[in-house]
């Protein structure tokens, strides 16, 4: 599978293989969107796995909640402390207003 931009992506999880009857690594390659019966915050994600030991193919279904675009925000900006310097982050949230403290690992003084 490849993103948007054009990177590979794999998928592998811990699954009990009916074939080899053990918890044996699978690797998902195709992960299908569709509507969900249970509402419109939700979308029903269909992974096809295989099984690294015998090759055998299962289908899987899950239910994933779709998350708000503030979560996402949040999800974002908790990413930020792994593309760049940031020694500590402190997010917080009241009256709809989000206020995020960093501090940056390099203390030597510079502007921002």
């Amino acid at each position: 599978m490849t993103r948007h931009d054009g990177k590979p992506v794999r998928v592998v999880e811990t699954h009990l293989c009916q074939r080899c009857k053990a918890l044996v690594k699978h690797t998902s390659f195709s992960v299908r969107y569709n509507a969900s019966t249970s509402g419109p915050d939700s979308v029903l994600k269909t992974f096809r796995w295989v099984c690294s030991k015998c090759g055998e193919e299962k289908e899987e279904s899950r239910e994933v909640t779709i998350p708000s675009s503030r979560a996402r925000l949040v999800a974002r900006l908790l990413k930020m402390r792994d593309d760049y310097g940031i020694h500590s982050m402190s997010i917080s949230a009241e009256n709809g207003k989000l206020t995020v403290q960093m501090a940056f690992r390099d203390t030597k003084d510079q502007s921002v």
